[in-house]
């Protein structure tokens, strides 16, 4: 079309230059006068095409439940049970199946330990209890006994004050004026009886023996004295000291041991009320794990919440998942945690589709936009679908999850977790303006902005700025800045190339 244009206007130029010098010769003119100079060919041209322009997206669909009930296991007091049977994946139940049976056998002998570990603890919290009332007896009196310690303490710390030790002291001196006394006592007998033996007529022999034991008494006496002073100055300087110390000591333990007494047994009750309130809790907690045991019990079957099929595993984001690690647990001897999700009773006639869009494709999907899906079982069936809705914020992948609502039901088998290609259309303009993505220039100064030349009514090329829209193919939409009369340059004018 572009050539076909371009000759006409060559074909126009050439014939209008000949029926200019065929005029200037039938008027008369002298033909040897020079003729003016030809004009330049004009530059080829192309006129926007005006028709319907569309834009689609296609991305990968999964269809999924509209309604479906995830199965777990709740226990309250145990962690995992382990499994006796379990319906297959893909079974047709109803509402009330059984869907799971675990071993109830462990659980039994779980609740019989702890029943004898609960009547432990109420055996113990009895004890406890009577060994607190005999407690409180004995504590009444041994207040007795401690509040007569430290009366007895005072009154021989009284009497030692007073009487004992201002005695001992007395009793010290006393001893030493003995010993002097006797020690005297003795001399003088012995100087009288060395006076009484000169005058009378005893034999010297005599004399001798009983002068001999006078003085030998004598000596004794004075070692004796000796010594008493010696046990008086120790007596003076420590003894006495030491015991007067020793009375302040022990009267001062005896008060201490009184307080101490008195500030411990608050404590000591205390610490008794204390353990008796753990213990009543270790029985609150004991019969509240028995209570749940026996809860767990009646769990040890699952039934179906409702009519439907069996899937294992769970949707997650519109994908099944789990299922191959479901299909190891639920086999007998398998083990299922608490709150695991190990299947999914799925309704079969209530299907929608899931996919993800890449975010910059978000701008083109709405609520209400119509497509459709083509089954990957089934790649000539074609299924009507709506945009239902689509996230506000990506997902981990930085997609956006989008649903849709299917149309007419198909009439071939369509079940959740199959697989099919949506295509929407995102776009669709039934009178757009298109020009040839190659005429469309880009301004050097921004980048943005986009520009044609067109040839003006005087025939010079003229720069016309345009906003562009969407891309299709070769071609480009133009939104605004020229008509469909316009004759678009297909290139620039030498003068623009140039630079």
């Amino acid at each position: 079309m572009h050539l076909q244009l371009e000759s006409r206007w060559l074909l126009c130029g050439f014939l209008g230059c000949l029926l200019a010098s065929t005029t200037m010769t039938a008027s008369g003119q002298d033909a040897a006068v020079p003729a003016e100079p030809t004009p330049a060919a004009k530059a080829a041209t192309i006129h926007p095409e005006l028709g319907p322009v569309q834009k689609s997206l296609s991305v990968s669909g999964q269809f999924v439940p509209e309604s479906s009930k995830e199965i777990m296991l709740e226990l309250k007091a145990l962690t995992s049970l382990e499994v006796v049977e379990a319906v297959k994946h893909g079974a047709v139940v109803r509402a009330g199946d059984v869907l799971i049976t675990f071993d109830a056998k462990q659980v039994a002998e779980q609740i019989g330990q702890q029943e004898s570990a609960l009547q432990n603890l109420m055996i113990a919290i009895e004890e406890s209890s009577r060994e607190s009332k005999l407690a409180e007896a004995k504590e009444a009196i041994e207040a007795e006994q401690a509040e007569l310690a430290k009366r007895k303490a005072d009154e021989d710390f009284k009497f030692f004050s007073e009487t004992q030790f201002p005695f001992s002291e007395k009793e010290i001196e006393m001893t030493l004026k003995s010993m002097q006394d006797y020690t005297d006592y003795a001399a003088e007998e012995v100087k009288q009886l060395e006076k009484m033996y000169k005058a009378d007529d005893l034999t010297e022999e005599s004399e001798e023996i009983v002068l001999r034991r006078a003085k030998d008494d004598l000596e004794r006496s004075k070692f004796s004295l000796e010594e008493a002073k010696l046990n008086f100055a120790k007596s003076k300087q420590f003894l006495l000291p030491r015991s007067k110390t020793d009375q302040i000591i022990g009267h001062r333990l005896a008060e201490l041991a009184l307080e101490h007494y008195k500030a411990l047994q608050p404590l000591i009750k205390a610490k008794r009320e204390v353990a008796m309130k753990l213990q009543k809790l270790e029985v609150e907690k004991a019969a509240k794990k028995l209570e749940e045991l026996k809860l767990d019990l009646t769990r040890t079957k699952i039934v179906s919440p409702a009519d439907g099929v069996v899937y294992y595993g769970r949707v997650i984001d519109g994908k099944w998942s789990g299922g191959k690690e479901a299909s190891s647990k639920l086999a007998p001897h398998g083990s299922v945690m608490n709150h695991d999700v190990v299947m999914t009773i799925v309704q079969p006639d209530k299907i929608a589709v899931r996919a993800s869009v890449a975010e910059a494709d978000i701008a083109g999907i709405a609520p209400g936009l119509r497509g459709h899906i083509a089954p990957t079982a089934y790649a000539s069936e074609r299924m009507d679908v709506v945009v239902r809705s689509i996230d506000g914020i990506p997902g981990e992948d930085g997609t956006y999850a989008m649903t849709l609502d299917l149309g007419a039901k198909s009439a071939k088998p369509i079940v959740a977790g199959m697989t099919g290609a949506v295509k929407l259309t995102t776009y669709f303009q039934p009178k757009a303006i298109m020009l040839p993505t190659k005429v469309i220039h880009k301004d050097e100064l921004d980048e943005h902005k986009r520009y044609v030349w067109i040839s003006g009514s005087n025939g010079q090329p003229e720069r016309r700025e345009v906003a562009v829209g969407i891309e299709v193919g070769d071609k480009t939409e133009i939104l605004s800045g020229v008509v469909v009369s316009d004759a678009v340059l297909l290139d620039k004018p030498a003068a623009e190339g140039a630079k």
